[in-house]
């Protein structure tokens, strides 16, 4: 199942379980949790984003290694700093329980998912209009950009 068409059916069938569980508080669980997701999203885009934005031209540049590289440092950086913001949330009161953590984290998992697949679409697009001198100049750019990158990560 394609990333967008997962989070779209996530979006309009978690809400539905929860609704039906309200009695027992799903329901206002499931808003808590999903109040904070695009907090939780923002917090990692403005940390991680270039990351993920490199890694994915890395990919379409041929740089394999260093885009899995890049991606398995990101990808554990993002984790750490993902449960650190629902710890604070938790301890903060913000996320009142267990459901609601699980919500905000699916739901902020989702939206990566859903912001590297359509970074991606649109990286292929770009890549078929630029000129094939600005498209070099982006792959060595980039290239450059991950290698200090992960040589800072191993300091």
């Amino acid at each position: 199942m394609k990333p967008l068409l997962l989070a779209i059916v996530l979006v309009m069938v978690v809400p539905v379980f929860a609704q039906a569980a309200d009695e027992a508080g799903g329901y206002t669980e499931y808003k808590q949790g999903t109040g904070r997701v695009s907090t939780f999203f923002m917090a990692l885009y403005e940390e991680f984003g270039q990351q993920v934005r490199v890694a994915e031209i890395l990919f379409k540049c041929g740089y394999k290694k260093e885009a899995d590289e890049l991606n398995a440092r990101t990808a554990i950086k993002q984790k750490e700093k993902l449960y650190a913001l629902i710890d604070k949330d938790m301890k903060d009161n913000k996320l009142q329980s267990v459901m609601a953590n699980l919500v905000a984290f699916e739901g902020t998992s989702s939206m990566q998912v859903g912001y590297r697949g359509g970074y991606r679409d649109s990286l292929s697009h770009l890549a078929d209009m630029i000129p094939a001198k600005s498209y070099e100049v982006m792959c060595k750019s980039s290239l450059k950009t991950a290698r200090e990158w992960l040589e800072e990560a191993t300091r």
